[in-house]
């Protein structure tokens, strides 16, 4: 038993002997970091991930299996802008879970108590981080737990009804029911991508801008193409900007809970371009090795 103990996990040069390695799930520092400043010069805005929920140089978060998270519990932002999440004080049904992705740790969104592990809504207030933005680009892990349950992944905090802000949302369309869509707040449709929303896990990612000289709607899904289309409404922060991850608020109101888990999510906001294609592929090949998709 020894010698075969030997025989698989050491290396002999006389005997040409290819040693094994055994390989946990990637780690973080593994895998990299998403693009901090971009080529047009905008930066990373925001970077919430399961696995450094409460310490993030290194990762770390203190939450077991199951935790329900209260109120001020908090989600470290990795950005370097110090926008620490915080759950609302009225909707505290978020679930930590752990192991949910190639090893990595989840959030769970109860979706107004539709989820399979939250009771009620749930959503975590941020400090605005596209004020004056005209341009933005978001990245998500991301895995359903409903196909038909209309949710945001970013939703705006608004004091008043008005239009102004926009929702990056899951089942946008609740005939067609996309894996990912943009409304303008309180309005319309602006937007979705193609592929109709499954329970698998995916790394989904939207680009837009009201420049008129990219006025385009980007989806992607999993590192591929997921449909263009040119918005059919202005986006803008009128009424305040992305204030909340997993639901929104609206004239004090919580609207539209998402219904599923959540590994990461980051982003970007600015003018101008804010990523060029490589950029892109740098952050896909990133989420890539974090979950595996």
């Amino acid at each position: 038993m020894r010698l075969l103990i030997f025989l698989l996990t050491s290396l002999s040069l006389n005997a040409q002997i290819i040693p094994l390695f055994f390989y946990q799930n990637s780690t973080p520092a593994s895998c990299g970091t998403p693009v901090l400043t971009t080529a047009s010069g905008a930066t990373l805005k925001f970077w919430y991930s399961a696995d450094c929920m409460t310490a993030i140089s290194p990762c770390a978060t203190s939450y077991s299996d199951g935790h329900t998270f209260i109120t001020n519990d908090h989600w470290q932002d990795r950005s370097g802008n110090n926008r620490t999440a915080t759950i609302d004080a009225s909707e505290p049904a978020c679930v930590f879970k752990l192991n949910e992705i190639n090893g990595l740790p989840a959030v769970s969104f109860g979706g107004g108590g539709s989820g399979p592990d939250g009771s009620g809504n749930c959503g975590w207030g941020i400090s605005q981080p596209d004020v004056g933005a005209t341009s933005w680009g978001i990245f998500v892990a991301w895995q359903g737990q409903s196909t038909t349950s209309k949710g945001d992944f970013l939703g705006p905090f608004t004091t008043a009804a008005g239009p102004g802000t926009f929702k990056y949302q899951t089942n946008d369309l609740n005939t067609t029911h996309r894996e990912q869509g943009l409304d303008k707040s309180e309005i319309a449709l602006v937007g979705d991508g193609t592929a109709t929303s499954d329970l698998n896990w995916h790394q989904l990612n939207i680009r837009f801008s009201n420049q008129a000289d990219q006025n385009t709607l980007i989806f992607r899904l999993d590192e591929a193409p997921d449909g263009t289309s040119t918005p059919n409404a202005t986006i803008n922060t009128t009424n305040g900007g992305i204030g909340r991850i997993g639901i929104e608020k609206s004239n004090g109101t919580y609207l539209e809970a998402i219904t599923g888990r959540m590994e990461e999510i980051f982003g970007y906001a600015g003018t101008g371009v804010l990523l060029t294609a490589g950029e892109v592929t740098t952050n896909e090949t990133y989420l890539h090795c974090r979950i595996g998709h």
